[in-house]
């Protein structure tokens, strides 16, 4: 799993994305755009959850709990 911070999703605020949540079991993709991220409080650095407005028109809001990798979509 991948250590994701407030500066490397900074970098990606308002960009097309691919995301992947999920386990060893299954994993599920997602592109969009990164609309927004929280934190636990406005001095915390610990992430709680983002939100992508997805290819298909829709907001989705997804915990870190189950994020396996998002970067930058490559045109």
């Amino acid at each position: 799993m991948n250590e994701f911070t407030k500066e490397t999703l900074d970098q990606l605020l308002h960009k097309e994305v691919i995301v992947e949540l999920g386990d060893e079991d299954d994993v599920f993709t997602f592109k969009g755009k990164l609309i927004s991220y929280n934190t636990e409080n406005e001095s915390s650095e610990k992430l709680t959850d983002f939100c992508i407005y997805t290819d298909h028109g829709a907001v989705k809001t997804f915990t870190f709990n189950n994020l396996r990798d998002i970067k930058l979509l490559e045109h």
